[in-house]
This record gives C-alpha cells, sequence and structure tokens, in this order.
C-alpha cells in the first residue's frame, strides 16, 4: 500500500494514484497536502484569519455584503464587518431602505406648505 506509511500532512487524505501514494486535501479545507506541519486546514477560524473585507462565516472567508442591507444601500466592510449606508441624496434607514431625500422630505413639504394635492397611481 503506497499509503503506508502515510506521506501525508494534517487533515490530508491519502489515495493510490498510478502505484504511489497522491494527497490532497477534503472539499471543505485548504492547504498543502504534503506539508507535514500545517497540512490541509481550514481557511480561518476566526474573522482576524481573513483580509479586513471579508469575514469568517463557515470557517470561509467570504464578503459579509450579500443579503445585509436593505434596498437602495451602500455596503462597506470595516474591520470584518459589514455596515450599510445610504448613497449620497437618499435617506432612511439602510439596513431596511434608503429612499431619494427630496421626495421624502423637501419636495414633500413645498408640495403641503403650497396646499397642493396631489394623487400617485402606483400600479
Amino acid at each position: 500500500n503506497p499509503c503506508l506509511p502515510n506521506p501525508c500532512g494534517p487533515n490530508a487524505q491519502c489515495r493510490e494514484r498510478n502505484g504511489a501514494g497522491a494527497c490532497g486535501c477534503p472539499p471543505d479545507l485548504i492547504g498543502d497536502p504534503y506539508d507535514v506541519v500545517r497540512g490541509c486546514h481550514r481557511e480561518c477560524e476566526t474573522n482576524n484569519d481573513c483580509l479586513p473585507q471579508l469575514a469568517c462565516v463557515g470557517f470561509k472567508c467570504t464578503d459579509p455584503c450579500p443579503n445585509t442591507c436593505g434596498m437602495l444601500s451602500i455596503c462597506n466592510v470595516q474591520a470584518h464587518v459589514p455596515v450599510c449606508l445610504c448613497p449620497p441624496g437618499y435617506t432612511g434607514d439602510p439596513y431596511f431602505a434608503c429612499e431619494i431625500e427630496e421626495m421624502t422630505s423637501k419636495f414633500l413639504t413645498s408640495l403641503m406648505a403650497q396646499k397642493i394635492n396631489i394623487s400617485v397611481k402606483l400600479f
């Protein structure tokens, strides 16, 4: 058996290939399967194992922004944490939804001051 003794590093899998032992990392691990010190390992254990614009989710460094912020908002990652902001000219709760600032405050305030009746057709 070419896998005895095991030529692979920690957590690596040895398989016979063309009469020799071939090492590989399982699908959920990364690294050098022949490295006898580190071998195969998780991509991350904590956020600090990832670049600052990524977060450790399920032991993988991923972008924490998708499905975090509300409609029309901007997501920026600061020290592994998604931060949602309304873009310039917009207002609201960026974690729920942003709206055009002029339509929600200035425009409607001026209409109310002028006592203009408007009707808005939504559908």
